[in-house]
This record gives structure tokens, sequence and C-alpha cells, in this order.
């Protein structure tokens, strides 16, 4: 039947067959993998591996899915383009936080004997080591909780802020040392801001929140304090 069709009704033919497979065609070079992240597993290897995967390069916990290890300890996570940033990986009651960017394929192995954090190969290894590392909080609550016995606000902003440089100067100094590269960099910075300030916030609104309680309640203050 295509060949007996007029001259014009063939061409509008190939000119929609050849748009329909440039249509396909980027729909698939789009939903390629760009980065890839492969756990190996030590001493144990039943079990999934799961992983928070970025939205559009932001953190969304609900995009969670799990994955099976295989019978010799490997577990091979790819990515698309959109789903680059920092990513969680949840295996056998350990986790890595990883700064994933395009291109970038990272090892990770995990030692399920003993309670050491997991050892990084690949693009800024040393730094996704400090990310997942016991140096850094895991929240602000962590923060609060160095400074419980500051008597004020003004010395707890004063105590965050100092604890923030001392950990903003961790990753600068991997930098200067070229263990990580400038998006690694900006990424720390950023995220540290939003971190302290969380702590700084929370502690502010803590003194505030009396102030709206019934007139009869125990916790009950006049007016938010001055400072």
């Amino acid at each position: 039947v295509y060949f007996q069709q007029s001259p014009e009704k063939l061409y509008s033919m190939r000119k929609l067959i050849l748009f329909t497979g440039f249509i396909c065609g980027c729909s698939l070079l789009s939903a390629q993998s760009v980065a890839s992240v492969k756990c190996r597993f030590k001493n144990g290897s039943s079990g999934t591996v799961s992983v928070v995967f970025p939205v559009n390069h932001a953190v969304f916990w609900a995009s969670k899915k799990e994955f099976p290890i295989s019978k010799d300890g490997i577990c091979l996570v790819e990515f698309k383009e959109s789903q680059t940033c920092f990513v969680s990986v949840f295996a056998l009651e350990k986790r890595a936080k990883i700064f994933l960017q395009k291109g970038d394929h990272v090892i990770i192995d995990f030692d399920t004997a003993t309670n050491s954090v997991p050892h990084f190969e690949g693009t800024n290894r040393v730094g996704n080591a400090l990310l997942s590392g016991k140096n850094l909080p895991s929240s602000f609550f962590d923060i609060l909780g160095l400074f419980r016995k500051d008597s004020n606000v003004s010395l707890l902003s004063a105590h965050i802020k100092q604890e923030k440089a001392a950990k903003t100067i961790m990753f600068e100094k991997l930098y200067l040392e070229k263990k990580i590269n400038t998006a690694f960099l900006d990424f720390a910075r950023l995220n540290l801001d939003y971190l302290f300030a969380t702590a700084t916030t929370y502690t502010v609104a803590g003194k505030f929140y009396p102030v709206t309680y019934p007139e009869n309640h125990p916790a009950h203050k006049t007016e938010f304090p001055k400072e």
C-alpha cells in the first residue's frame, strides 16, 4: 500500500518518519545514564541497596529505589543527568553520602563486619569520604547538642559561626590540595550554610514560641527576648 501512494503523500510520510525517529532518538539520549555508583560488599552480600535519587538535582526523600545485591557482592546503580547532585546510599545498616556529577563513576566499598566508614574510589573520593564520615554533623540537632550550656542566643550564635568556619575549612583544605573540584567545594559550602543557619533559626524560634502560648501555660512568656 505504501508504494501505491502519490509522490506528495510519500514525501509527507517520509518527513513524518524522520521527525518521529528524531524525537525517539532524543528521548533515548536524554534517558541515558551519565554517572554510576558501584557498591561492593565485604563480609556479606545478601540484601538490597536503597538509593535516594535527586529530582532535577534537588534532594527529594520520597525518590528512593531499592536494588538487589548480586551473589558476588556487587550492586551497580546508574543515574540520569537530572539525578545528579547529593545522593544517599543505604546498605546493610550503613550509609554513604555522595556528591555525584555528570561523568562520575564512584565505587563504594562496604565492610559489613566492622564499624568502619565506607571506602570511596573515583572523582572527589576524599570529599565523599568526608561527607560520609563522623567529622560532620548529620543534622542541626547535632550542632545544638554541642552548645547546650550556652546561656543566651548571642553566645550560641557566636559558637555556631565558629563551628561552621571550622567545618568549611576542612573542605577548603581539600580543594587547595586538589582533592576535590570547584563544584564539590561550592556544594559543601552551600549545604553548610543551610545546616548552620537552620541551627540558629531553630534556637531563635524556640525563644519566640513561648510568647504565643496561652497565659495559663507554665512556659508562657510575656515578651520575646530583646536579644
